[in-house]
């Protein structure tokens, strides 16, 4: 009996091994194939050089084409952010199996990843930091971008071109260093879209720093220069190509365009028509050297069509929003915005950020660097039809500058539609909000937040709040995704 049982177990014995060999292939496939995927989709749009990185990834993990593996990369038509990758082995072999008659058997593995681009931040328009200079109405901004002098410190509301921190503004560059500063200073992205009928001016509203003259604060003398980037991969920024400037501006800098009934832009450079489309990089910056200067450089820019159009919403002058206008050549900050909110009305709104549907079921995250001084109220608001929008519950928390420890004297709160701002409570604070986005179906013509200000101080019939605001959906940026 055990002779006869003796041939079926071998040949169970010898089929076991053979699976597991096989299940091991299938799992070295799996792994090229994910690294693969996840290699080359930060290089999309490039279907080019989103290969070349997935196919390098692939061989690092053991697997590279030819006897029987083949590998495609193959970009999603629904969604350029998302990257598909299948490894097929047709020469998978056997120790029993083939020794049995059998043939080598194929396997096949997929993996899909997609990237998640920074929360667009500020405006959903191709204006940002225009302050008052539209006519009022619901496409006046009432926010001017803002970017503090090398000295004055982060205190008074620029998280990172302050290079120092001192409860005491007097001082000229404290040694208290602000950890947070960026040489580079902000960024901001300038969407040029397939298509376009025309080249973009790249409009600068007051550039230079003007110290006592609107919209500028301060004293002194500082210079503040501009310059173009074109961004080839997001999360490679040594892969981008400079296209125009530094332009630096001083004090004594002219200006060289006329816009808006107003002799106060410069015409930074233009896109033009037969460059790359995709997104530009306007990086901003103060002049990184210590001086005497103390104040707050308010700036705005306009990406405005040479040919001046302005699609079929009825903008004029070459203005336009990408909510109603795919054409629109959109701007808006990359990862953190510093503006001056000022607003002649009690309560104002101001576009903060843009979440995508595709967030439902994660986590908003919004720091505010000291907000909402001599204010009463902030609240933060969701979209609810194309230009409506309600409170959203949220949780925060308050942390003195760059403290991870929360502020005491009950500054956090849980499930709550709005934020206690009296006293100036926040000044030298980090606010940091987390808004579930649970069930979240935003309109399909509006994805934009606001953040909301209430002033009830007879004292303060207005706003006016120098702050830096930051946006980001909790998880990984460049993760793996089911099959579509």
């Amino acid at each position: 009996m055990f002779a006869l049982a003796l041939v079926p177990i071998l040949l169970m014995v010898g089929f076991s091994v053979d699976v597991g060999s096989w299940y091991n292939r299938a799992a070295q496939l799996r792994k090229a194939a994910d690294a693969a995927a996840l290699a080359g989709v930060v290089w999309l749009p490039d279907e080019g050089q989103a290969t070349a990185y997935a196919l390098a990834a692939a061989a690092r993990n053991g697997v590279e084409p030819g006897n029987g593996v083949s590998i495609t990369v193959q970009r999603s038509s629904a969604n350029e952010r998302r990257l598909k990758v299948s490894i097929t082995d047709t020469r998978v072999g056997s120790f029993f199996f083939k020794n049995l008659g059998g043939n080598d058997i194929s396997l096949t593995r997929h993996s899909f990843a997609e990237y998640r681009l920074p929360v667009p931040l500020g405006s959903p328009r191709n204006y940002f930091g225009t302050g008052e200079l539209l006519p009022a109405g619901p496409r006046r901004e009432y926010l001017n971008q803002a970017i503090n002098t090398y000295c004055y410190s982060k205190v008074q509301g620029d998280r990172h071109q302050s290079r120092y921190f001192s409860a005491n503004t007097g001082h000229v560059c404290t040694p208290t260093l602000n950890t947070e500063y960026r040489p580079d200073g902000y960024e901001l992205y300038i969407d040029a879209p397939e298509g376009r009928p025309a080249g973009i001016d790249v409009l600068l509203y007051d550039p230079q720093y003007r110290p006592g003259t609107f919209p500028d604060t301060g004293n002194g003398s500082e210079n503040f220069s501009y310059e173009l980037w074109r961004e080839n991969s997001p999360f490679t920024p040594t892969d981008d190509v400079r296209v125009c400037g530094p332009t630096t501006y001083t004090a004594s800098s002219g200006y060289n365009y006329t816009f808006l009934s107003v002799n106060k832009w410069n015409r930074l450079c233009t896109i033009q028509p037969g460059w790359a489309s995709g997104r530009y990089i306007l990086k901003a910056r103060n002049g990184s050297v210590p001086g005497s200067a103390l104040g707050s450089n308010q700036w705005g820019v306009v990406a405005r069509y040479t040919n001046g159009a302005a699609g079929p919403q009825g903008f004029s002058n070459g203005l336009c929003d990408a909510r109603e206008w795919a054409l629109c050549p959109s701007v808006y900050g990359k990862d953190a915005i510093s503006v001056y909110a000022a607003s002649d009305g009690s309560t104002a709104q101001f576009f903060l950020a843009e979440i995508e549907p595709e967030h439902a079921g994660k986590k908003l995250k919004l720091e505010l660097w000291d907000p909402g001084e001599g204010g009463s109220v902030l609240r933060i608001l969701q979209p609810t039809g194309q230009n409506t929008w309600s409170p959203k519950q949220m949780s925060w928390s308050a942390y003195y500058n760059e403290n991870t420890t929360p502020a005491g004297g009950g500054r956090s709160g849980t499930n709550q539609t709005s934020i206690d701002i009296t006293g100036s409570r926040y000044n030298g604070h980090r606010l940091v909000i987390e808004v579930d986005l649970t069930g979240y179906t935003p309109p399909a013509n509006n994805h934009w937040w606001k953040i909301e200000y209430e002033f009830n101080d007879p004292g303060r019939p207005d706003v006016t709040d120098r702050t830096t605001w930051t946006a980001d959906i909790i998880g990984d940026p460049v993760h793996l995704v089911e099959e579509y």
